[in-house]
């Protein structure tokens, strides 16, 4: 598949190895094209914002001011697009979760987006996690969730043929709680030590 990543920090690092290794079409979108060739893994192509050739984009830019800001260089170009977010509306000097009450990250940064086919996915992954490729020998499982049926389908697959395991969470409604989850996970770093560098897997007893 072709993919387009915007933005070239730790996530979009992450989740770029990842896409590479399952011999996928990469090309990272970066206001800094020197900064963001030096980090991006090998095969990935990094261009200049802009123009969005990918049917699927990965959005990883921050809940609020960034999200808006690439809405503002990409929405013209996106209606029909599969938009993949990765985001958590949090306010992280308090660790508290900033959306409405009947909203959530997802919805908030796809009415940005006009006409998008949102997907909810990534955002309980550490991007440390993503580098490292895998948990303790088993693949990253990533929890996807969409009202966009064919949408999810295609996440899905992109994440399941790029050595990770997608799991259905359900209709974009979920978001809220993959939201939540993530809240939890990232408060329980310090208790556990772990140095976001842990991962929420689904195990058989």
């Amino acid at each position: 598949m072709k993919v387009s990543i915007i933005g070239s920090g730790n996530m979009a690092q992450g989740i770029a190895s990842r896409f590479v290794a399952g011999g996928h079409d990469v090309e990272v979108h970066s206001r800094d094209i020197a900064r963001a060739s030096a980090v991006m893994p090998e095969g990935v192509r990094v261009v200049e914002s802009g123009s969005l050739l990918a049917d699927i984009f990965i959005m990883t830019g921050h809940y609020g001011d960034e999200a808006k800001a690439i809405a503002e260089t990409y929405g013209a170009q996106v209606s029909g697009k599969v938009m993949v977010d990765i985001t958590n509306p949090l306010d992280f000097p308090t660790m508290t979760y900033i959306a409405a009450d009947d909203s959530s990250g997802a919805h908030d940064v796809a009415a940005l987006f006009a006409g998008v086919r949102i997907v909810k996915a990534f955002n309980t992954v550490f991007a440390d996690v993503l580098q490292k490729g895998s948990v303790n020998g088993a693949p990253i499982d990533v929890f996807v969730a969409s009202d966009d049926v064919e949408a999810k389908s295609a996440v899905t697959e992109l994440v399941n043929t790029s050595g990770m395991r997608a799991l259905d969470a359900g209709g974009l409604e979920m978001a809220r709680v993959l939201e939540h989850i993530e809240l939890a996970h990232l408060k329980l770093q310090g208790q556990i030590d772990g140095n976001f560098s842990t991962a929420l897997q689904i195990v058989a007893a």
